[in-house]
């Protein structure tokens, strides 16, 4: 990966200050919305890679209310995690809070992990459905992630990599009319922002949601990180086996 300053996005400079969307679109703007297909059971495993130059395997299966809480918890624990999410709390918290999702129709919480091991927690969502959808101009097959690495031990530099290219290519291949992944993750977290644009995200500008103040970040199809991440499958022998979220 080409090494930049993470404030540099592409040729572009995240501004010192930003103009930010302050009212929602109207319902009359936003597309026609499709069904949602069913969500696959917890703990059903939905992605597979390998990660050649870990000599790893990366995959992401629904989270368990029976298995990962614990886990959770202790994610959640970590105040460079808690920053952000903001969903510190003890185990009946998080057990129902991920019930929540998993409840929800048009998100789902996974756990990625590498080797078998759970590194990151992360919720898929159709965008349109959210409410994110409400404050840009959402295509009805747009998706989003909110994420967190959990592990301390998984933030080196090889694997965030790894992870940034298999996600992507994760969504894209889980549904072929998907053309845009979205993200909106704190203006504050620079540094997940600046390592995602550096790997090739775009960031498009700042949006005042009811909760924080985001970056409003954008993959498409055709952008060079997704094109990327499958040659270097295709030539590797990566395997995505993938179930409709």
């Amino acid at each position: 990966m080409q090494q930049h300053q993470a404030h540099n996005i592409g040729e572009k400079r995240l501004p010192t200050s930003v103009s930010t969307d302050a009212e929602p679109a109207s319902a009359s703007s936003q597309t026609c919305l499709h069904p949602i297909p069913p969500k696959p059971a917890p703990g059903t495993l939905i992605f597979t890679k390998f990660m050649p130059g870990l000599n790893e395997t990366f995959t992401i299966r629904v989270a368990d209310p029976s298995t990962d809480i614990p886990m959770l918890t202790r994610w959640h624990s970590d105040p460079r995690v808690s920053e952000f999410w903001k969903e510190g709390g003890d185990e009946n918290h998080h057990r129902q809070y991920l019930n929540k999702v998993l409840s929800s129709k048009h998100s789902i919480p996974c756990i990625a992990a590498f080797d078998g091991v759970p590194f990151m927690y992360l919720e898929v969502y159709w965008a349109a459905y959210d409410l994110f959808g409400r404050y840009y101009p959402a295509e009805p097959y747009d998706r989003g992630v909110h994420l967190l690495v959990g592990e301390t031990k998984y933030r080196g530099v090889d694997r965030v990599q790894a992870w940034i290219e298999a996600i992507p290519e994760f969504i894209f291949s889980d549904c072929c009319e998907t053309q845009r992944l979205v993200m909106e993750p704190s203006l504050t977290h620079g540094k997940l922002i600046g390592l995602l644009c550096t790997a090739g995200v775009s960031f498009v500008r700042a949006v005042r949601l009811p909760h924080k103040t985001a970056a409003f970040l954008m993959l498409r199809r055709t952008d060079p990180l997704f094109i990327r991440g499958k040659v270097r499958a295709k030539g590797k022998g990566g395997i995505a086996v993938s179930s409709k979220l």
